[in-house]
């Protein structure tokens, strides 16, 4: 089982970096592909690459050593990455999310403000920088809460709100703030406002002399955008469902220890919300000609 496990996490650190470093190569290198939307990607690109950079790796050595949350760094150093090391996965799922919800708003006014849209590029050189601002912000109790325990001789990396507050209460209300703000309400929104898209596409009329033909070009590419970022939500839905629904459980029903029949779910559900961060490259070469085309040519370019 140890051996399965170790490859499910070398194969997604192996795919992830490949998958969104191509993302951020072809974005930089095609002109055309500098759009709103793709700016967006990039931006989760960016996030997904903490997920095989610092998270993977720390769970091989977990799943190596046979213990949770185990620490091989002693000292300041140690005491720093533990802190820093969490605190990036949390940042990399709200960056996530976050862009998610600037892509939806996007596509949102593009249909509604078809006139204002170049907007959009000013706006974006704003929202990128926040999206991070704001996780930080957001986790920034993460850089307080994880320091090192010394266990048996053995250092171990856990969270704790003490002394400064009740930890279990207090772990409990900021979990699910977390996870009322940066899933729930925010699937809420993104949802509300692809619905709103739609509609408006099924009705719009485009002002100016614009020959039908034309509408049917841009109706098409943006559904084709449309159905693009609603599968890359979907799958940032689904993926990260099973981590929450346990977590819950955790909380409220096991009292704070894993079951032993439970722990290969609590692993299972943990891997593929790390998955996301393949899932996403793989929806943008599945659903954009763009993409596919221009990986063709980088290929050929490599080649030669």
């Amino acid at each position: 089982i140890t051996a399965i496990k170790v490859t499910c996490y070398v194969t997604l650190m192996i795919l992830s970096l490949i998958g969104n470093c191509l993302v951020l190569s072809i974005i930089c290198r095609n002109r055309q592909m500098h759009t709103t939307t793709n700016y967006f990607i990039a931006n989760m690109a960016c996030s997904d690459l903490i997920i095989p950079i610092f998270v993977a790796p720390t769970n091989i050595i977990d799943i190596l050593s046979g213990t949770n949350r185990i620490w091989l760094v002693k000292g300041t150093t140690g005491l720093v990455l533990c802190k820093v090391m969490y605190f990036l996965l949390d940042v990399s799922t709200a960056v996530s999310i976050q862009s998610l919800v600037a892509m939806a708003i996007d596509r949102y006014y593009a249909v509604s403000h078809p006139l204002k849209a170049n907007q959009s590029a000013r706006a974006r050189a704003l929202v990128i920088p926040l999206t991070w601002v704001i996780a930080a912000a957001v986790h920034a109790p993460h850089l307080y809460t994880f320091r090192l325990y010394e266990i048996n001789s053995q250092l171990f990396c856990y969270s704790s709100w003490e002394p400064a507050f009740e930890n279990v209460s207090t772990t409990k209300r900021y979990q699910m703030s977390l996870f009322t703000l940066l899933y729930v309400l925010s699937l809420l929104l993104i949802t509300a406002l692809y619905a709103r898209t739609l509609h408006l596409l099924r009705n719009r009329i485009i002002p100016g002399d614009v020959l039908p033909e034309q509408r049917m070009r841009e109706d098409a590419t943006t559904r084709g955008i449309l159905k693009m970022t609603v599968t890359v939500v979907a799958a940032f839905a689904l993926s990260w469902l099973p981590v929450h629904v346990l977590i819950l459980l955790l909380f409220y029903d096991w009292d704070w220890l894993i079951p032993c029949h439970m722990r290969g779910a609590w692993f299972a559900a943990f891997f593929f919300g790390y998955a996301y961060s393949v899932l996403n490259p793989c929806v943008y070469f599945l659903f954009n000609k763009n993409y596919r085309a221009s990986f063709k040519a980088l290929w050929e370019s490599l080649c030669c």
